[in-house]
């Protein structure tokens, strides 16, 4: 599944989306962060997902990939 949550994972407080994948297929993973409006928004396989967060988002100091129960390849995280 695809997942956007705050803080640690698990997280109680968590937006996902199934997410049907064929082994060794590209996914191209866009994500979009509206601190004003306090959201992110993630597009993934398809699938759309967004979050509102819970707190104001005054700067973002991490940012990165992640996955559980598999085997992945990443690219560099591009910034835009």
């Amino acid at each position: 599944y695809a997942a956007i949550y705050e803080s640690t994972y698990p997280s109680d407080d968590i937006v996902r989306a199934e997410l049907l994948t064929k082994s060794n297929e590209p996914l191209d993973v866009v994500v979009t962060v509206d601190p004003p409006a306090g959201t992110v928004h993630m597009t993934v396989g398809g699938q759309q997902l967004t979050k509102q967060l819970t707190r104001p988002l005054s700067q973002i100091t991490h940012y990165g990939y992640g996955v559980v129960r598999t085997r992945s390849a990443f690219k560099p995280v591009a910034i835009e």
